[in-house]
């Protein structure tokens, strides 16, 4: 009898974790490779993270459903508990409001990131604005970011005037207009979109802004109930994460050409 109900608590419990189903939230611009197309629908192929995501999911025995929003919506929704799961984000203490992050000793575990982004700065070619990787010189006008990105706050602390705009590809536009003096952008996508041609003689400084680790992050009320669930997670996103970018990569670098 005792067996029985050994075997039984395992068989609930296998069939609530695979049962389950995740609301997933994210914006509804686009970061290629990492989460591709605009909008509120989801193109094939989806983006990279997704594709990570869905690795995880399968590997777990999870459903996802996604939904797509602008930023400060977003993250709205997953503060209330609309959404069980955001990505992408990077570690900042007061975002622990919105949700949790995988934690390792009570600091943030980058092994369990989801992707790493690097932020540069990109000016016009004639412009004499520069970076040393301490001091940004020669700014006269405010500095680009795209809106809700951790990088504008961080210029901020630094003591520069930001000016948010919601894409990258404003930004690229204000800053040929000679709006802003220089573009905060992550290297990803705004180096795809330069190499267009769209945006005139935009260069790229070569000393990084910053680097940062991103990660999903589970709501506050859904890590009470299944805070078990969200470890697993975490687990397995480490440890396919770099081997499913690596598998995918071609895919997308086939996309964007």
């Amino acid at each position: 009898m005792k067996n029985f109900f050994v075997f039984l608590f395992i068989f609930l419990a296998h069939f609530f974790v695979f049962s389950l189903e995740l609301k997933i939230g994210y914006v509804d611009e686009p970061l290629p490779p990492f989460a591709m197309g605009t909008g509120t629908t989801q193109p094939n192929p989806p983006g990279i993270y997704i594709d990570i995501i869905n690795q995880v999911a399968k590997d777990l025995g999870i459903s996802v459903i996604y939904k797509r929003q602008p930023v400060k919506r977003v993250q709205l929704s997953i503060e209330e508990g609309l959404f069980d799961a955001y990505f992408s984000l990077s570690y900042k203490p007061e975002r622990l409001k919105l949700g949790q992050y995988p934690m390792k000793n009570g600091t943030i575990d980058g092994s369990r990131r989801i992707g790493a982004v690097s932020y540069f700065l990109y000016k016009l070619e004639d412009s004499p604005l520069e970076w040393d990787g301490k001091t940004i010189k020669n700014v006269d006008k405010e500095i680009g970011a795209n809106l809700g990105f951790s990088v504008a706050e961080d210029l901020r602390k630094m003591g520069y005037q930001v000016s948010e705009t919601k894409t990258t590809g404003s930004n690229l536009k204000k800053l040929q207009l000679g709006v802003i003096s220089a573009f905060a952008g992550q290297d990803v996508d705004t180096d795809a979109l330069i190499k267009t041609g769209k945006y005139g003689k935009i260069v790229k400084i070569q000393i990084p802004l910053s680097t940062k680790h991103y990660f999903i992050i589970f709501s506050n009320q859904f890590m009470k109930d299944n805070s078990a669930i969200a470890e697993k997670f975490w687990d397995r996103l480490g440890q396919i994460r770099d081997k499913k970018i690596e598998e995918m990569s071609p895919l997308y670098l086939e996309e964007q050409e």
